[in-house]
């Protein structure tokens, strides 16, 4: 999020995730003639969050700002662009119209981090919310303390 302190300095919201640091959470070891190969294979890998290098004892460094020009919120992982929420802004309200992460990024948390920070950030801006968009309504659904943003459509 881009703002100004109190001193007038910019200010941005940084988010940093740590990987999975816990061998329990990686599969078990089976013998190499039952694991699939090729494209199989590699998509169980993206959806571990591995095909954008994201192994089990990294960090991931996200940024979530919010991008007015283009009407959306941006999440930035390592400084490449890895999902954005499209909005419309009315005076009080934001209708979260569309959600989109990168496959690389699938199942590394991303689409959560980018729901969250959106969210959090409208809610200290005041605003009220819109769930248009069918990832943000279900993962406000699954997420209830942020139920109180939300209102019926105009």
């Amino acid at each position: 999020m881009r703002g100004a302190d109190e001193n007038g300095g910019d200010v941005r919201r940084v988010i940093t995730r740590p990987g999975y640091e816990n061998a329990a959470h990686d599969p078990p070891a089976v013998s190499p003639g039952a694991r699939p190969a090729g494209p199989a294979r590699r998509r169980s890998a993206r959806r571990r969050g591995r095909a954008a290098g994201f192994g089990h004892n990294e960090r991931m460094s996200q940024l979530v700002e919010d991008n007015p020009a283009r009407h959306r919120f941006e999440i930035l992982v390592d400084d490449a662009l890895a999902g954005f929420v499209d909005y419309r802004q009315e005076p009080g309200v934001v209708t979260l119209v569309h959600t989109e992460v990168d496959p690389a990024f699938e199942g590394s948390g991303v689409g959560s981090a980018l729901a969250r920070a959106v969210l959090d950030q409208l809610r200290e801006r005041g605003d009220r919310v819109v769930p248009q968009c069918p990832f943000i309504a279900g993962w406000i659904g699954r997420h209830p303390e942020y139920a109180d943003l939300v209102v019926e459509r105009p």
